[in-house]
């Protein structure tokens, strides 16, 4: 493992820095009961399931900074990026001190790092109830009808009530076994928002981690405090620009 930066020089190589430590852990847990009454010619289920996914994951990529080496834009030098990288070390080789490399064209092009809490975690729990009859009206026909409610925390939509109806009917059929069934049915269903979504608007906020870009650095293969790099970058205008993600609290599953 290192703390160095990582240097990229643009159709040649990249090297230093070190391997980001990600990584993803997540644990799932699942708790169901379901009971069946039978009463004369009504079969009645009821249950419970509580479900909980906890999620956390961590990110470091560019945590440690990354220089850029790009090809020279004046068309008179006509210089590839590992060009400008080698006349930037025979150069630091000679003594000649950064900002004066840079003076001259043959610093980096870019200084990129990303600051922040590399950890974001989210603990989803959801639950559901739910009650039904089967009421065998005959013995070729038999009706079905029940609700079930969910919720969830990570959203504020709470009303999520499923009616269910259903039949089932076996035509012609006297008390054997029925060679066809029709069966017809209608209700309401709802998709969980997951624990991704969630995990991803919190680590997208804006606030949780930002890339922080210098153009020219005049620093390489040194980076000065934090602080600097941001004032740096706030000079130019070098905040990178970073979609922001968010749970709109109007929401409905």
């Amino acid at each position: 493992m290192s703390s160095g930066p990582e240097v990229d020089v643009q159709g040649a190589f990249t090297g230093g820095g070190t391997f980001p430590l990600n990584y993803t852990d997540r644990n799932r847990y699942e708790l169901q009961n379901y009971t069946t009454v039978l009463r004369g010619r009504h079969s009645i289920r009821f249950g419970v399931r509580l479900r909980d996914d906890d999620l956390n994951q961590q990110s470091t990529t560019n945590s440690n900074g990354r220089f850029i080496f790009s090809a020279q834009n004046d068309p008179s030098k006509s210089l590839q990026a590992i060009d400008v990288y080698r006349e930037n070390q025979r150069l630091a080789a000679l003594g000649v001190p950064p900002p004066q490399i840079a003076a001259q064209g043959f610093g980096p092009s870019e200084f990129l790092i990303t600051a922040g809490h590399p950890l974001t975690g989210i603990n989803e729990v959801d639950v559901s109830v739910f009650v039904q009859d089967d009421w065998r009206v005959k013995p070729n026909l038999t009706l079905s009808g029940g609700v079930r409610y969910e919720a969830q925390n990570q959203i504020s939509d709470r009303t999520n009530f499923t009616p269910r109806i259903g039949l089932a009917w076996a035509p012609g059929a006297h008390g054997g076994q029925p060679k066809t069934v029709v069966r017809a049915g209608s209700g309401i269903f709802y998709d969980r928002f997951t624990a991704d979504l969630a995990a991803n608007a919190a680590q997208l906020n804006g606030v949780n981690q930002t890339q922080y870009i210098v153009r020219n650095p005049a620093f390489f293969p040194d980076i000065p405090t934090l602080d600097t790099v941001i004032a740096l970058s706030q000079q130019q205008g070098g905040v990178s620009s970073r979609a922001v993600s968010q749970v709109d609290s109007r929401l409905r599953v």
